[in-house]
């Protein structure tokens, strides 16, 4: 494989599979062995409660015991190798001097031990290196598995300590630092091992003033246990920074659309630079105490030896500082250079892996569901069961449902219903076991399918979304599609139901996302099925159809028991029981004949019901029912109407053409596709591209060839050229002393051979302080050289995610259509992270072994300057070796890094859809494709460690040929050549072997690494909208101040090379004109909305307002004067004040006064908090409703005179849908509004009604006149929805 990633580019197919002792599944068997007897609930004395205590370490040690043994061995072989050249160094300077007589074969003998013996220590090292990565990376197999594994346990309470973002970092980072870290235990005790065995022969060498020595090792103890403790507290403080800022990018991007519409790019770009401004604050600080703690190893190397030699000469008079103890008393030293040199980095490792697993360990010691809150008893005529039971969303949070009784028959179908906040979906996720159980009991016997209320869509084909875990039956298949109404969206999808779905449906409406996941469900073939409120977001006939062909007593699931959470009062009649909620309790429960006939609760649900129905909009079969009902709940409609009519007041057409909420704008070519949030024909084919037909997110590519120079260049720009014309300066001078100093401990050593210089004291201490001064010198520059690569690199990384940032917001939408989340959060997280950490240490360990590898070839040829003669040959091998193992090292890093990617992305949707893969009982096959995409990730990584080793054994082979070179020389040279320059020679040819495979590891690593950068730049040069401002047409601040908004043969598409979505638009909308916007799927309305905020660019033509070109503005100037009501409500983690104003622009009693227009004045009083009450991620702890109305508030906010409204009814009930209509109706009254509709009766008192076909404008004129022309398109949509009579 290297030989090949050196003659072509490399891809995953080139990957060799992975031994099956090494794939995932086999190395969690293994490890649960150990894990779950952890994860057993404990009985705990002391707080009297049964919990768990889980830690990672601990079950990662007792699973590869036998593994971390055997490679424990493999090192302390190769540590005990290691001190045989020193030994034999003293024998060979022995040899050399000039009153020994041994024959010349000694010579020759002792050098070639000195080959043999450090290829024997290579090969044990190679060995251990190899089975050490193998086991770091199953222990992350293991790592990933049980954070993912944990995702889908986690219960309310304990997912509120944890966002998407927090946890991709857990399986990003953290697991890479434990499998880093863990198979570097063995330095642990090598470390200390090797200095010990060093100071042992250095007595040998000095006797007791190797003690010296040691006393000064022994005092740096304490001060580097407290600069690791301070480096673990700041380390602790990153990673919490971290999450932080990835969370907030998570929730950005999840957002995009809502930000972009609302302009919010600035403030939100603001808030995270300022995270990560602390976290490089941190990040600064974590540099300088990494300094203080590479100072006391970079010094101590030489002060053990200044103190050592000085005790040495200073005890007695009689000590001489000769070749054999200076030398090899410097080989010595060297040795220990590496474990004292190495420990500071392990130390701080070691302190940032005690930060990963504590956060581990929290993680996985969250609460998680309660399995047995929910029993699994077989009962076949009463599956779910419900006795006094009680339930709470989370810990210490308010009772959701209290003392419910409710039993369900088999094959029946109970509709649940109730106002805003009553807990009917509570009651849905009590069944799923997603709540926290007071008390009572509950059985549920059999399968379960869910559809819940916000469809989870997976990135993937409509089919796969559609058959889920379940294996292809294309009988069944086709009647589920039939069924779900799913048929005609397959003619309009480019590639049928293989067309890739984007990231939460991204591409699809809301409507067809509800139907695809109602489809899922029907599909499972479950035994029960829960459904909340799977008819909003349809059209009413759409809904009609569903109901009598899924969910009714005739549809495909009438053998099913079925609970439907539902607002349509219409459905009712055809349901064996109704359950009807209040405050989260039963207020009544029976037939619709019995709660009719109670005159409770449900009259009231029923009579509000009726108050929006007219003769005119409903069906013949539904007439009759409703005009029986009028007689029977009279009172009831009485009480209503004179609420309403405290503050509605209809217009006549409105009355005229009231219409139920879910009354649905809807071809009479198609009853059953209504409008599209995004339109499917947004992504039309792209011509000649068969192969890629239907697919919508492009392939994360990997680059090929080299790292780019270009990539090189922008990342030494942003350290500073001068900063590294400086560092190369201190390195010079810090290896300069290097050099000084060994040729001055030769002539040292040397002096011993003159009698007349080796009594001179006064020589002997001028040659102590010249030493002690040339490696306080060399300890100085060092430590500025440590310091200014560390700095300078954390600067150049904070440049490089502020210009990523910069980009990434002002991409424009397409860039993220076709980009996954999980792959932009990868950049954000493990990329950056990268630059933080690891390219840091890589260019300074590049600067230390290159200029050491120079100083050591230039003792060498000190010797015989001959020698580099017969080592340039080996130069140039070791050229070429590690050229080959670059190229094929580069790439299978690349691939690593892509490789990783669907790993988060997989794991991001399977956070949203959690719920859902619980509910269907498919966490084990989600557990499978995870585990599926660790093991692709691993067939990548696998060659990349296993190439290192190929060319560590290379390397070092052609070290040792120098080692025996510069020995052979020095056995030649016998006559001629002093004990003093041999042993310098040969002391430092022994460093070049390790010396040099740290400078071509450590260059690798920088090329490898720095593809973390090229990930980064790759995406600082996308491309990116227009200027947010533009000075030279900066409207005045009071525009619009009419809101004339005109389109001047206006043509757009969404992305080069797709067909054009809308076609030559030309309108007119007036001041303060209501125009409704309505066309079957794909007409092109949403796209209207887009170009008016110019998420998508014109290809020709324009619009104004206001007689200003909306196209010469800056995107801010724009979009900050219009306002929007989108069909998703965007919340994101912080204070609701926050949601509302991000820019700290209005008062609270602006923001009070706001919150009461949209109807949320109470619910927000009733929090602790208030306006500083914090949202979850997503807001997740508001209703849908909750949401919608807080999207109105801002609306309110900004209060502009252009409204836009992006079918934002279309999601939620009839009581919010009203709340919003009358609210704009008194708010908005001198507003240009432009609605696309989803319910008829938002929009048939407007002013006019544009109709889209095709992206071209069909029909533009008032209500009255087009339904006046029975062969106009509206017309023809009205008679679909029986708003006219036949």
């Amino acid at each position: 494989m290297v030989f090949k990633g050196y003659k072509t580019s490399l891809t995953t197919n080139d990957m060799w599979e992975l031994k099956n002792t090494n794939k995932t599944n086999y190395v969690i068997e293994k490890f649960n062995k150990v894990f779950i007897p952890m994860t057993e609930k404990k009985w705990k004395p002391k707080d009297e409660t049964l919990s768990i205590n889980i830690n990672i370490l601990t079950a990662l040690l007792k699973t590869f015991w036998a593994n971390i043994l055997f490679v424990g061995f493999l090192k302390l072989i190769g540590t005990l190798m290691l001190f045989a050249n020193p030994l034999i160094l003293d024998l060979l300077i022995e040899y050399m001097t000039p009153n020994n007589n041994d024959p010349n074969w000694r010579g020759y003998f002792y050098a070639t031990l000195m080959f043999i013996s450090p290829m024997i220590e290579s090969i044990f090292n190679s060995q251990y290196e190899y089975y050490n990565s193998v086991m770091g990376m199953n222990m992350r197999s293991c790592v990933i598995s049980v954070v993912y594994k944990k995702n889908l346990k986690l219960s309310n309470t304990g997912r509120k300590s944890y966002t998407t973002g927090e946890i991709v970092n857990l399986m990003a980072i953290d697991s890479q630092r434990i499998m880093d870290f863990l198979p570097m235990i063995h330095v642990l005790w090598s470390a200390p091992t090797q200095i010990g065995i060093a100071m042992f022969l250095l007595w040998q060498q000095l006797g007791i003033a190797t003690l010296a020595g040691l006393a000064f090792m022994l005092l740096l103890l304490p001060t580097n246990t407290l600069i690791a403790a301070k480096m673990k507290a700041i380390g602790n403080r990153v990673m919490k920074m971290k999450d932080k800022r990835v969370k907030l990018m998570n929730e950005i991007l999840s957002g995009i659309k809502v930000f972009k519409l609302y302009s919010w790019e600035t403030s939100f770009k603001d808030q995270v630079t300022d995270l990560r401004e602390n976290e490089v604050k941190s990040l600064f600080t974590m540099a300088y105490i990494s300094g203080a703690m590479s100072f006391t190893f970079i010094a101590a190397p030489f002060f053990v030896a200044l103190f050592s030699f000085t005790t040495f000469l200073m005890i007695s008079s009689d000590n001489i500082l000769d070749a054999n103890k200076a030398f090899v008393s410097l080989s010595l030293f060297n040795i220990m250079r590496l474990p004292l040199g190495f420990l500071p980095h392990l130390l701080s490792f070691g302190a940032l892996f005690l930060v990963s697993v504590r956060r581990i360990n929290e993680y996985l010691n969250a609460n998680e569901i309660d399995e047995n809150c929910i029993t699994r008893h077989n009962n076949t005529e009463t599956p779910i069961v419900m006795e006094n039971s009680s339930f709470q969303w989370s810990n210490n949070s308010p009772t959701v449902l209290k003392n419910v009784n409710l039993r369900v028959k088999r094959n029946k179908l109970v509709a649940v219903v109730g106002q805003v906040g009553s807990g009917k979906s509570s009651l849905l996720a009590a069944l799923l076991g997603e709540l926290e159980k007071l008390n009572g009991i509950v059985n549920v016997s059999g399968s379960v399918a869910y559809v819940p209320q916000e469809a989870w869509i997976q990135n993937s084909t409509l089919r796969q979304n559609i058959l889920f875990t379940s294996s292809y039956n294309e009988k069944f298949y086709k009647k589920v599609l039939e069924t779900c109404a799913m048929e005609p969206d397959l003619k309009i999808l480019s590639a049928g139901d293989m067309t890739e779905i984007g990231e939460k449906g991204i591409n699809i409406s809301g409507g067809q996302k509800q139907r695809v996941s109602l489809a899922r469900a029907v599909y499972a073939n479950a035994d029960i099925y829960l459904m909340d409120d799977p008819l909003s977001a349809v059209d009413a006939h759409v809904g009609r159809h569903l109901f009598d062909k899924v969910i009714g007593p005739h549809g495909i699931l009438k053998h099913k028991t079925r609970i439907l959470v539902t607002h349509k009062a219409s459905v009712l009649t055809n349901v064996d029981q109704i359950v009807v909620l209040k405050n989260g309790s039963i207020s009544e429960c029976g037939t619709f004949e019995e709660l009719v006939a109670n005159k409770g609760d449900f009259a009231e649900f029923v009579a509000e019901y009726i108050l929006q129905q007219s003769e005119d909009d409903i069906n013949d079969e539904e007439l009759n029912i409703i005009q029986q009902l009028r007689e029977r709940v009279q009172p009831f409609i009485e009480r209503s109407i004179s609420k309403i009519s405290e503050f509605s007041d209809r217009s006549d057409i409105r009355r005229q053409f009231s219409t139920q909420r879910s009354t649905s704008v809807t071809s009479s070519k198609s009853r059953t596709t209504e409008q599209s949030n995004q339109e499917l024909t947004q992504k039309p084919k792209i011509k000649d591209q068969k192969p890629n037909r239907g697919r919508l997110i492009e392939a994360e590519m990997a680059e090929t060839g080299s790292v780019k120079f270009e990539v090189y260049k922008q990342y030494f720009q942003m350290i500073g050229f001068g900063l590294i014309g400086i560092v190369l300066s201190v390195n010079v001078c810090a290896n300069g002393a290097t050099i000084a100093s060994g040729l001055w401990l030769t002539n040292w050593a040397n002096d011993a051979l003159d009698p007349q210089k080796i009594n001179d004291s006064g020589l002997r201490d001028m040659r102590l302080g010249v030493y002690a001064a040339i490696g306080i010198i060399e300890t100085i520059f060092s430590l500025s050289s440590h310091l200014l690569i560390s700095l300078s690199c954390i600067r150049a990384a904070k440049l490089l995610h502020n210009k990523m940032l910069f980009r990434i917001l002002r991409a424009p939408m397409a860039f993220f259509d076709t980009t996954p989340t999980g792959r932009i959060l990868n950049r954000f997280s493990k990329d950056v992270d990268t630059a933080d950490m690891n390219l840091l240490f890589n260019i300074r360990m590049i600067f230390n072994t290159f200029f050491r590898t120079v100083v050591s070839f230039i003792l060498i040829s000190l010797e015989s300057p001959i020698i580099l003669v017969a080592i340039m040959p080996l130069a140039v091998m070791y050229y070429l070796v590690q050229r080959i193992y670059i190229s094929t090292s580069r790439q299978l890093k690349r691939i690593d890094s892509t490789s990783r990617s669907p790993i988060y992305t997989h794991f991001s949707e399977t956070v949203n859809g959690s719920t859902s893969i619980r509910a269907f009982g498919a966490t084990d096959e989600f557990i499978q494709e995870s585990n599926n995409r660790i093991d692709a990730n691993h067939c990548c990584y696998y060659p990349s460690f296993t190439a290192g080793r190929w060319l560590a054994i290379r390397l070092e082979f052609l070290g040792y040929c120098i080692v025996f070179l510069t020995a052979i020389f020095a056995v030649l040279s016998r006559d001629t050549l002093s004990p003093g320059i041999a042993g310098l020679a040969i002391s430092y040819s022994m460093t070049v072997t390790s010396v040099l495979s740290m400078l071509i590891t450590s260059m690798t690593n920088l090329e490898t690494n720095i593809v973390a950068i090229e990930r980064i730049i790759e995406y600082t040069t996308t491309p990116v909208e227009a200027d947010l401002f533009n000075e030279d047409t900066k409207p005045e601040d009071d525009w619009p101040n009419q809101g004339v908004i005109k389109f001047n043969n206006y043509s757009t598409r969404y992305r080069e090379g797709l067909d054009l979505v809308l076609n030559n638009i030309t309108l007119n909308v007036k001041s303060s004109e209501k125009v409704g916007i309505v066309g079957r799927t794909g007409a092109g309305k949403s796209s209207l909305t887009l170009a008016l905020f110019r998420l998508i660019e014109p290809v020709d033509g324009n619009i104004s307002i206001d007689n200003i070109d909306i196209s010469k503005l800056g995107l801010n100037d724009l979009r900050s004067k219009l306002t929007i009501i989108p069909q998703d409500p965007a919340l994101f983690t912080g204070t609701l004040r926050i949601n509302l104003d991000p820019f700290n622009q209005y008062t609270d009693s602006q923001l009070w006064r706001a919150i009461e227009s949209a109807h949320l004045k109470s619910f927000v009083e009733s929090l602790d908090n208030g306006l500083n009450y914090q949202i979850a991620e997503g807001g997740e702890n508001l209703s849908v409703g909750q949401k919608q109305l807080v999207c109105l508030a801002r609306a309110l906010l900004r209060r502009s005179k252009v409204l836009v409204l992006d079918e934002a009814t279309a999601a939620v009930d009839m009581e919010t849908d009203d709340l919003i209509q009358e609210t704009i109706k008194k708010e908005f009254s001198l507003s240009t509004i432009v609605t696309i509709a989803h319910r008829l009766n938002t929009i048939i008192d407007y002013d006019r009604i544009l109709v889209m076909d095709k992206g071209m404008v069909a029909e533009f004129d008032s209500p009255n006149n087009l339904l006046a022309k029975p062969d106009s398109i509206f017309f023809s949509m009205a008679k679909e929805a029986n708003l006219v009579t036949k």
